[in-house]
């Protein structure tokens, strides 16, 4: 599968914050925590490796290349979100403890 990722590397706020909430998290059954040289975030899926063509993708690189390199990076700053307990994957039904840490 080709997608695009925004690795998390150098940014100790926001492990910080990852690690407080996964401190939250830890030991709740079927809760399966990303270590923190893992996170990122997945923003476009492209498609399948066998049905994408090798020249689209040199295009695709190439496109995001030259748009990339006049954008400047992004700032923002974590916080509590509910969005991070809701990026969590529950067992289905969910359990209570589950149910219970997605309402806090």
């Amino acid at each position: 599968m080709y997608a695009w990722h925004i690795t998390l590397a150098n940014q100790p706020d926001l492990h910080a914050a990852v690690r407080e909430c996964q401190a939250r998290l830890d030991g709740l059954p079927g809760l399966d925590l990303v270590p923190t040289p893992w996170l990122h975030l997945t923003t476009q899926g492209i498609g399948f490796t066998d049905e994408v063509p090798d020249a689209d993708v040199r295009d695709i690189i190439n496109g995001a290349t030259e748009r990339l390199a006049t954008t400047h990076p992004s700032r923002s700053a974590p916080g509590r979100s509910p969005s991070i307990l809701r990026a969590s994957r529950c067992p289905s039904p969910p359990s209570a403890n589950c149910a219970w840490s997605a309402r806090r």
